[in-house]
């Protein structure tokens, strides 16, 4: 990298980490989606609560588990968790040992990889995002596109997305009690839900939905060359 005429940054969390000598160096450009993931939500009776992330310690799923579990012990019914990702049996007999109610493993499916997320995400009453210290957090922005609530963790490039009330709900990462009780209260209040979700859109719609990024790399390397 002390080589390089220019670096890109996905965003102002990776550029802190690197050494600040190269600060110069670093241009902040932000992912970008295509137009075609703005859909319809799908009208569904079910509580869906979407997890996206592969089985790895950074991604928290443990803490997933332990919010299913406190979740199930409320008094609101059909609720469903999809987890995408890859997890071995293994991983999958763990973290199901993390529920307490038998007759409650049955709700949480393993839906494996998809690709594209954006219909699966359309189907989802909210998604979570725990990772710890998310470079950028795609997954975010793809829910917000999707109308789907956002409920991520503190940290990490999440909060340079997410504005707490606004557009998202970021929660403390080493609470399921508090979580799960927002997703709770966000369930019973879906007016509420629905605010966020709309101002969410407008938001993902009018920042990541460009065709800006790409001109921005191209002149980047014009200027390089």
């Amino acid at each position: 990298s002390m080589f390089a005429n220019q670096i890109l940054s996905v965003s102002n969390y990776c550029k802190k980490n690197l050494p600040p000598m190269l600060n110069k160096k670093i241009r902040v450009i932000k992912n970008f989606f295509s137009h075609d993931l703005i859909k319809k939500s799908e009208i569904t009776n079910k509580k869906i609560i979407a997890y996206v992330a592969n089985y790895k310690q950074q991604k928290r799923p443990e803490l997933f588990f332990k919010i299913a579990n406190e979740v199930f012990n409320s008094n609101i019914k059909n609720i469903n968790f999809y987890i995408f990702g890859t997890y071995s049996n293994n991983d999958k007999n763990k973290l199901l040992r993390l529920i307490n109610k038998e007759s409650c493993k049955n709700k949480i499916s393993f839906m494996g990889l998809k690709f594209p997320m954006g219909p699966w995400i359309r189907k989802s009453t909210l998604t979570l995002s725990l990772g710890k210290n998310e470079g950028f957090g795609r997954v975010l922005i793809e829910s917000m596109l999707n109308k789907s609530l956002v409920i991520a963790t503190s940290g990490g490039a999440h909060e340079e997305i997410i504005k707490n009330g606004h557009n998202g709900i970021i929660v403390n990462g080493l609470d399921p009690k508090d979580i799960s009780k927002k997703i709770l209260f966000y369930l019973e209040n879906q007016k509420k839900m629905k605010k966020i979700i709309d101002r969410a859109f407008s938001y993902s719609k009018k920042n990541f939905i460009t065709l800006n990024t790409s001109k921005e790399i191209e002149d980047l390397y014009c200027d390089i060359l």
